[in-house]
């Protein structure tokens, strides 16, 4: 399966002083595009609330190879790597044309409202799991 994309201009508010993005502001981007992402499989922010599902980030590690600047245009990958029975792994790039600028791997459980750990909905498991990357 190919990964999702999203692309998002990078706003003064994500920048430094010289202009470039700051690290912190590359978290920014991801939320952006994971919405989306999830968004695109049915799941939008009110109907995880309907069903009391809600995402919660675990686990996220990162690799900075080079900074974008105020005003490019960026894309945002993301690849289903696991589905487990709580929680997804996904991979993401964030590139400035074809230069990859990062990578993380972002690991998302599912809680309840009161943030007790629950199954991943299973219609939405089932979508993710038709997303998982396959490695050639």
């Amino acid at each position: 399966m190919d990964a999702f994309e999203r692309t998002a201009r990078v706003r003064l508010a994500d920048t430094d002083a010289s202009g470039a993005i700051s690290l912190g502001g590359y978290a920014r981007f991801c939320d952006i595009a994971e919405t989306e992402f999830f968004r695109s499989l049915g799941f939008g922010p009110a109907t995880f609330t309907e069903r009391n599902a809600f995402l919660t980030r675990v686990h996220v590690e990162s690799d900075f190879y080079r900074a974008a600047h105020y005003d490019d245009v960026l894309t945002i990958r993301i690849a289903v790597v696991g589905v487990g029975v709580h929680s997804v792994r996904c991979n993401v790039e964030i590139l400035n044309g074809e230069l990859l600028l990062m990578e993380s791997v972002i690991v998302n459980a599912f809680v309840d409202a009161a943030r007790k750990s629950i199954a991943i909905p299973e219609d939405l498991a089932g979508a993710l799991r038709g997303r998982l990357l396959v490695e050639s």
